[in-house]
């Protein structure tokens, strides 16, 4: 990247950008894109499309800032709600968000995941290690999404009407003001309403389950500390990196159905 983000120079003049969060995301999005073309998909992805790395979601926002309109966005889903895309699609009309929570969604799957071994891989506890963990998880990522839609991010991050910002961005000593803040945040944590919005999101997600491995789960901590473990105990141990690799650069891996339609549009 130069000063101005991303170096698009390098575009041929028929070609799109596409700016991705992470390396991660920018290896299997161009793993996806081969295997695409093998399925017939599209052409000839590398002569329509470059994917670049703009290292987190504020850069990539900022690419399609720029005067280049050839320039596309895809960003994690994340915790995000449905009214919260719709209104940065509003305003970012190239950009698009990844199906799943995560790119690491995409390997977590104990199905999807046998299927990107090699056959002579597939053992039969495989799956069964995985799906052990799923439940715990499903709450994990019921309590992300119960305080991401809670406001819990902005609130402690720096924010500036979040802890401790709101009385420090500008000067505030009046110890009536003061009063009034804390109790504000006192009143955002109360742990009865936190704890039962977490206990009706849990229900929310347990009731579907055929999203828990795409919006359900944490996907890179569940890949970390789950797959990576049940992948080791079975065939050897590897690093995380080296088994994301593996996986992706498998010749068993087909497009998910979920993410092809995404990137048919930005390729045009």
């Amino acid at each position: 990247m130069n000063s101005r983000g991303i170096d698009w120079s390098t575009l041929g003049e028929s070609q799109k950008g596409l700016a991705v969060e992470g390396k991660d995301d920018k290896a299997i999005i161009e793993a996806f894109l081969n295997t695409g073309e093998k399925q017939g998909l599209w052409q000839n992805w590398r002569l329509r499309i470059e994917v670049k790395v703009a290292g987190k979601l504020d850069h990539v926002l900022s690419e399609m800032q720029l005067d280049n309109s050839r320039v596309w966005g895809l960003i994690d889903r994340d915790w995000r709600t449905d009214n919260e895309l719709t209104s940065w699609q509003n305003q970012y009309p190239r950009l698009r968000v990844l199906p799943r929570i995560m790119i690491e969604n995409y390997c977590i799957d104990p199905q999807e995941v046998e299927q990107m071994l090699p056959p002579k891989k597939r053992l039969p506890n495989l799956r069964a290690d995985i799906e052990a963990e799923r439940d715990l998880w499903v709450q994990n990522g019921a309590l992300w999404q119960s305080l991401h839609q809670s406001g819990a991010f902005e609130f402690c991050r720096g924010h500036e009407q979040g802890y401790p910002m709101a009385l420090l961005h500008t000067p505030v000593t009046e110890e009536t003001k003061i009063q009034t803040q804390f109790d504000a945040w006192h009143a955002h944590l109360q742990p009865k309403d936190v704890l039962l919005h977490y206990q009706q999101m849990v229900e929310t997600f347990r009731a579907n389950g055929i999203h828990h491995y795409t919006r359900h789960i944490h996907g890179k901590n569940f890949f970390k500390q789950v797959v990576v473990k049940v992948l080791n105990r079975h065939l050897g141990q590897k690093s995380e990196a080296w088994w994301m690799e593996t996986l992706f650069g498998s010749d068993e891996i087909t497009c998910p159905q979920d993410i092809a339609p995404v990137l048919q549009h930005v390729i045009g």
